[in-house]
């Protein structure tokens, strides 16, 4: 059960010093807290097994069953996430002939609760994968063949994990100031300026106790928050993750003028700079999954039976004793991973401007717009930088980590990059004549490096990454009408009643299709990169069948699979992110209304709505990765298909009174 409390208090004054000088002080107050709580919220795993890390979490122990959806799940605690904000502004406004100058000054305090269970089996977690129900194998090796839950009611599992230190809990604080002063200068009638600059600044979030770890890769070596031996980070650095970013200096100007001696037209431009500042959560409690806050220690059948040949086993982990030998040097986990956070992470800016034409002709009116932006320092999450970026064949890959002993490194990077632009024109007609009707089309390009697949495919080169934007479309094209259906007007009676007065609409949606990747099944070994991976392109061959899409029940494939194969082992694929382009959609939505009067006040209105007017089904992306065969591989007959769609037509009947 998760409940939520809301606590806040402002207090305002606004002090007019002439009818051109006002100034506007704020002071406020927040509390906001979550609260989790699980079911056995006072059950401490403890009174079972001694042996068990004290944790800040209580509840039963996670079970699981092979073939059962989940027998267990259950850690909760008392223990609040409270988030207390402090903010202290001022705003000062002053007129001084045709120009409005505007200043300001901010000042925010937070202070954060941050408590994550250092793993999943914070309380402890027994699997039961029917290896000793089974039929085959016992009494030597026992496999997963029998009955997960039976095994369960005979108390015998196939493993059990617990975390080694429990859990991790502390108090995270910031303080960030902001200025501006901008100005609004009316320099004509028909021209208005408006200019100005911002600069804000936030302190690293600081962990009050200093129980974080961080990883320094000069010298492949864990780094502790009282370690001051380390010369790539400053003292105390780890209790902070990040270094201050102080060059947040945002320029803006805007514009808008009138060309023409009227009304009705007009062109507006504009450009600023903006800042994303990193919230407290900013790893989403990763840093404390690092050692020594996250060493699992994990249990397996090892327990041979006297006087059996072979390698017969028998159950040693039992709820009994789940822990086995917790007591004579656990089976700690080997090359743990680790999470890295950039040091001299910076804040996420982006560079935006547009500029648009307005123009109104009697009813109608249109609008042309260009915008673009550029954005740098995205947060770029999970690239493994302990990979080896040239992978030898037939090694392990622990084996080929540049960092030993260490696993996988997770990151949390300031490398992500994104460019967007975009066309929008717009026609409007206001409602005359029993029409109204407004259209809107846009044109959009939009790359980006931030790969959703789990991180780039090859963190050496971020750039291999630049490709589509995934979801965005190249063309969009939206309009909307209403439409009051000419017949009946002027006569009387009952003709009246029935055919006049009928009023029509719509929405008529048409886009072209979203990119996509072409990925392989990966088998075997010699596999590089993230799952996922991209394939080889091969040269001269077309993307698209000449046929492609257009009949899918007849198997005809989206893409040319031969335009594509599995790279050679050991190797990245060389097609680009996203560069091939699934199916459009277009859809209409219409709808019939009448009104029947029945007395001087009152009406019975009847509605018709037909969403997906023409039963039409917009396809899904087709399935994207080829075969990989060398080691045995299966092939993929989808390859290249689309086997999925969506849209029904659905009617809806209604009467309001």
């Amino acid at each position: 059960m998760n409940t939520y409390k809301e606590t806040s208090a402002t207090l305002s004054e606004t002090h007019t010093f002439s009818p051109s000088t006002l100034n506007e002080f704020r002071a406020s107050w927040g509390n906001y807290e979550t609260k989790f709580a699980g079911i056995n919220l006072d059950f401490d795993v403890r009174s079972l097994w001694p042996q068990m890390p004290d944790s800040l979490f209580k509840g039963l122990p996670t079970i699981t069953a092979s073939g059962y959806t989940g027998l267990w799940f259950d850690y909760g605690s008392g223990l609040g996430t409270p988030r207390l904000d402090v903010e202290f502004a001022d705003d000062f406004t002053h007129i001084h002939g045709r120009h409005t100058i505007h200043a300001g000054a901010d000042e925010t305090g937070y202070k954060m609760w941050n408590r994550v269970p250092s793993a999943a089996n914070v309380t402890g977690f027994f699997g039961f994968t029917g290896s000793w129900t089974g039929n085959s194998g016992w009494p030597n090796l026992p496999r997963s063949n029998g009955n997960g839950f039976a095994d369960f009611l005979l108390g015998t599992a196939n493993s059990s994990q617990t975390s080694a230190t429990g859990a991790y809990a502390s108090w995270l604080y910031t303080r960030y100031w902001g200025f501006y002063a901008q100005d609004t200068w009316q320099a004509s009638p028909r021209l208005t300026i408006i200019y100005g600059l911002r600069y804000e600044y936030q302190k690293p979030w600081r962990y009050r106790t200093q129980e974080i770890t961080s990883f320094d890769f000069k010298n492949n070596k864990l780094v502790l928050p009282q370690d001051s031996t380390t010369p790539t980070l400053p003292p105390g650095a780890v209790a902070e993750l990040f270094a201050a970013d102080k060059n947040n200096f945002a320029p803006r100007i805007g514009l808008a003028y009138r060309p023409f001696n009227d009304q009705r037209t007009v062109i507006r431009a504009g450009y600023g700079v903006y800042y994303n500042f990193q919230p407290g959560l900013v790893g989403s409690g990763r840093e404390a999954f690092n050692p020594p806050w996250a060493l699992g220690i994990s249990q397996a059948f090892t327990t041979k039976i006297p006087g059996r040949p072979t390698t017969p086993y028998m159950p040693d982990i039992t709820f009994t004793n789940p822990f086995p030998s917790a007591s004579a040097g656990s089976n700690v986990t080997p090359n743990p991973t680790l999470n890295y956070f950039q040091w001299d992470f910076k804040n996420a800016v982006a560079q935006e401007w547009n500029f648009t034409i307005e123009r109104q002709f009697g009813n109608w009116a249109g609008r042309a717009t260009y915008l673009g932006s550029q954005t740098h320092h995205i947060p770029y999450n999970s690239a493994d930088l302990n990979r080896p970026w040239v992978q030898q064949p037939n090694v392990p890959i622990q084996n080929q980590r540049p960092y030993q002993p260490w696993g996988a490194i997770g990151s949390y990077l300031s490398a992500g990059k994104q460019n967007f632009n975009q066309l929008q024109l717009g026609l409007q007609k206001r409602f005359s004549g029993g029409l109204s009707f407004q259209a809107e089309y846009q044109f959009t390009r939009s790359l980006d490096n931030i790969d959703n697949a789990g991180g780039a495919d090859n963190p050496a080169n971020w750039n291999l990454s630049y490709g589509n934007t995934p979801a965005v479309r190249r063309h969009w094209l939206v309009f909307n009408y209403i439409y009051e259906l000419p017949f009946g007007k002027g006569g009387s009676g009952l003709t009246k009643a029935l055919v006049g007065g009928w009023q029509v609409s719509g929405i008529s949606t048409y886009g072209t299709g979203t990119p996509f990747s072409v990925g392989f099944s990966q088998t075997g070994t010699g596999i590089v990169g993230w799952s996922g991976t991209r394939a080889d392109q091969l040269s001269g061959a077309p993307f698209y069948a000449e046929d492609s899409g257009h009949d899918i029940t007849k198997g005809v494939r989206w893409f040319n699979t031969a335009a594509f194969a599995p790279p050679a082992k050991w190797t990245y694929g060389n097609s680009a992110r996203n560069m091939l382009w699934g199916p459009g959609l277009w859809n209409w939505d219409t709808s019939a209304m009448k009104a029947f009067p029945l007395r001087e006040h009152l009406r019975l209105q009847f509605r018709a709505d037909f969403l997906n007017s023409f039963n039409h089904m917009n396809l899904d992306n087709p399935a994207t990765a080829i075969a990989d065969t060398r080691d045995g591989g299966t092939p993929n007959p989808n390859a290249g298909m689309i086997t999925s769609g969506s849209g029904s037509r659905t009617i809806q009947l209604g009467l309001k009174l």
